[in-house]
């Protein structure tokens, strides 16, 4: 998976040219470069008013992924600028954000279960991969495995300029503002959320949660 991003956001000033009592922002712009090999989200919601004693209701998530040959590769290139002459003005480049994310095995996983009663079950939920294995009436099993190459890369140029011929004066009693600007790369071989909530009055019950990842990424 490969991502490449590149982008600008200008004001451009012709020639001979000058702004006066102006305000100019380039601003609040946002760039997002993303490349992923495998992504997942996995949800499973059960409700019920009794699930005690003879109901005994059992949920699993299994969530598996390989990675073991990725090649994924995310690229963004930003440029933001003001390129004008200006008298009495205000120019602002704020708030902007470049951003790149690079992942090789991406999930989010949720299994939510809600009654007045919930009772175990006789037979309780197992998932399993290879040696790893997450056994409960309620389970949630997340397995990642990631190989290959992975890379992220974030460039961000921003800059003030002006027409400098000889009929401006150029940028004089003005104010040039760049605040607040961010540029963020992110590289993750497995990259996972899980959540398992179990909520009763009278619980009975069990629930685990089992995560493993393993990464020979480069």
């Amino acid at each position: 998976s490969t991502t490449q991003i590149a982008a600008s956001y200008g004001i451009e000033q012709d020639n001979d040219l000058t702004l006066s009592d102006s305000r100019l922002s380039v601003s609040s712009n946002i760039q997002f470069g993303e490349a992923i090999g495998n992504s997942a989200t996995n949800r499973i919601a059960l409700t019920a008013t009794d699930a005690g004693a003879g109901i005994d209701p059992t949920a699993a998530i299994s969530n598996v992924q390989d990675g073991d040959t990725a090649t994924v590769s995310s690229t963004s290139r930003m440029t933001a600028y003001v390129n004008a002459a200006a008298d009495n003005s205000s120019i602002a480049l704020n708030n902007n954000t470049n951003t790149s994310l690079g992942v090789i095995n991406n999930a989010a996983n949720t299994l939510t279960v809600s009654a007045n009663t919930l009772d175990g079950a006789a037979s309780t939920a197992s998932v399993a991969t290879g040696t790893d294995t997450v056994t409960a009436d309620y389970a949630l099993g997340n397995f990642q495995t990631a190989g290959g190459t992975l890379s992220s890369t974030a460039t961000s140029t921003l800059f003030n300029s002006e027409k400098a011929d000889t009929t401006t004066a150029g940028t004089s009693d003005s104010r040039v503002a760049l605040n607040g600007n961010a540029t963020t790369a992110e590289a993750s071989a497995n990259r996972v959320a899980n959540a398992v909530q179990i909520s009763a009055l009278d619980n009975g019950a069990t629930a685990a949660l089992g995560n493993a990842q393993t990464s020979a990424a480069t």
